[in-house]
């Protein structure tokens, strides 16, 4: 834990989709929290996500073929700490009309990939 409520994160697992493909994935990010909220945490207690901030910025390795757009795209990701797990809600950033240098943003709508919800202990 760093000052001022700070915990860097960073997962690293695999997750092996429908059709069998093995997908790697890292999760470097940040969680932020007053310490009476990290102290919740801590003790497994529920707390609402609205009490802390938890991001990451979500990395896929995918075999070619079927998976091999998520090597090609950029996440983002939320977290949600749980009692007893870590859920990872991940988002494709997609260019909305014309893309320019500043013209990149979320596209809004989380996209749902077999397998890609990770529940990680």
């Amino acid at each position: 834990m760093l000052p001022g409520g700070l915990a860097r994160v960073e997962a690293h697992y695999f997750l092996k989709a429908t059709d069998g493909a093995v997908i790697e994935v890292t999760n470097p990010g940040v969680r932020t929290a007053t310490p009476e909220v990290t102290e919740q945490l801590a003790r497994g207690e529920v707390v609402d996500t609205s009490a802390y901030y938890f991001g990451t910025t979500s990395r896929f390795d995918a075999p070619a073929g079927a998976h091999e757009w998520m090597r090609r795209s950029a996440f983002i990701a939320r977290g949600i700490r749980r009692p007893d797990t870590v859920e990872i809600d991940c988002y494709v950033v997609r260019c909305v009309g014309e893309c320019s240098s500043l013209g990149w943003r979320s596209k809004g709508a989380k996209t749902v990939i077999p397998g890609l919800r990770k529940h990680a202990e």
